[in-house]
């Protein structure tokens, strides 16, 4: 075989096949790290959705109170059968 010994081809070998294990288990740890930055982010945008939600909440627990405020004169008036001639300045 040209020349070189069985030394040569067994340390040849010995190098593709360390190399194509080598490339094998670099390829498992990406594709492993690939999951788990995908996992972060899904609990990330989890979390942002969460804190989204929490604050809808509470801006329309705040409208309803205020939309509350300004009807209380309003149901007040009509209970009492109270006219405003369209005016709020009679309130």
């Amino acid at each position: 075989m040209l020349g070189f010994g069985n030394e040569f081809w067994a340390a040849i070998i010995g190098a593709i096949v360390g190399g194509l294990i080598s490339a094998g288990l670099q390829w498992l740890a990406y594709r492993e790290q690939k999951k788990q930055r995908e996992e972060e982010r899904k609990n990330k945008d989890t979390a942002i959705a969460h804190s989204l939600l929490f604050k809808m909440i509470g801006i329309h627990t705040n409208l309803y109170h205020f939309n509350d405020y300004l009807e209380k004169p309003f149901q007040s008036m009509m209970k009492k059968n109270h006219k405003t001639h369209g005016s709020l300045y009679y309130l």
